[in-house]
């Protein structure tokens, strides 16, 4: 319940319309008139909160919850606050207030799990998105955390369950029709995985990503042609997605079209630097080439880049003895 104050409902306004310094200067006031105003006092910390200054927003939280301390919602902003500051242990233990609080606070639970996840406990955590999903079944940011639990728990049947009840809860968003097919893909689900691709540029043929996602499924079964109309739609819409540059040089390569493939290896390597899987596939192109200085360099690269880019090592090896 929010305080009575006569300038209280302007400052909500203010608040809720994201004017958020009008909304602080009036919480100001009224706490200049009445310091026990404990929701003024919590809002003036959400304001804090919301405009990054987390600091002060465990201030003037702490503060509303010396005043009023029954208040879930004050413990859970107060945890995001403490989340926010990477204190992991106090923030877990604001949103374990919170909920014990308010039983059916969905969005505490669901706080709770994400500094769980941080903290690495991530079953913890599932029991903890598994609860707010259960109260309210339409929670769509609590169904996404779950399914990415899931899959770091190695669950993936599990994970796509929850990524098809996004994608039925909201059937026409492009990114959960893309995410439910990328899921699907790497469970080797290719046929369902291109139709929620197809999907995805159905809902937004704008949207670059679900062009190069379905490039990788159709390259994976040998439609190469197909597979080089999508990556060019997706470098089309976005000329920066290095991805797409390193799937149409992977498709040129396999087309005999090695000079194209190095093009769009480096390119993806201009736009992305560091970027091991194209440096390392540039290395093989070279080596097919007989550059062998070439290849060698790009095999380097990739190493520097990522020391676990395992691919890279036999080619060098290899190299090493020439």
């Amino acid at each position: 319940m929010i305080s009575q104050s006569p300038s209280l409902p302007l400052a909500l306004q203010y608040h809720q319309s994201g004017q958020l310094d009008a909304a602080a200067d009036v919480y100001q006031e009224i706490l200049a008139d009445n310091p026990q105003n404990a929701d003024a006092r919590h809002l003036l910390g959400v304001v804090a909160l919301q405009t990054g200054h987390y600091d002060r927003a465990v201030e003037q939280i702490l503060r509303a919850i010396r005043l009023k301390s029954g208040v879930a919602a004050y413990h859970s902003n107060l945890g995001i606050a403490y989340q926010s500051l990477r204190k992991l242990d106090e923030a877990i233990a604001c949103f374990r207030r919170a909920v014990k609080l308010s039983h059916n606070y969905v969005e505490a639970h669901n706080n709770l799990a994400n500094a769980l996840r941080e903290q690495g406990k991530v079953e913890e955590a599932v029991a903890s998105w598994r609860r707010a999903v259960a109260l309210k079944p339409n929670y769509i940011d609590a169904w996404l955390n779950l399914a990415v639990g899931l899959r770091e728990l190695g669950r993936f049947e599990e994970s796509i369950v929850c990524l098809r009840e996004v994608q039925r809860l909201k059937p026409d968003r492009a990114d959960y029709c893309n995410n439910l097919g990328f899921a699907l893909h790497e469970q080797g689900k290719l046929d369902e995985a291109i139709a929620f691709y197809r999907r995805a540029i159905q809902c937004d043929p704008t949207f670059a990503l679900p062009h190069n996602e379905l490039g990788n499924a159709l390259q994976d079964l040998g439609q190469l042609d197909d597979a080089r109309q999508c990556y060019q739609r997706a470098i089309q819409l976005r000329p920066d997605f290095a991805e797409a540059h390193v799937g149409l040089a992977s498709t040129e390569n396999e087309q005999g079209n090695s000079p194209a493939a190095i093009y769009h290896y480096l390119t993806a390597i201009q736009l992305k630097p560091g970027f091991a899987a194209a440096e390392c596939n540039l290395g093989i192109v070279l080596e097919e080439q007989g550059d062998f200085a070439g290849a060698e360099r790009w095999f380097r690269a990739a190493i520097a880049s990522d020391f676990r880019y395992a691919a890279a090592k036999p080619g060098l090896s290899w190299m090493a003895v020439k």
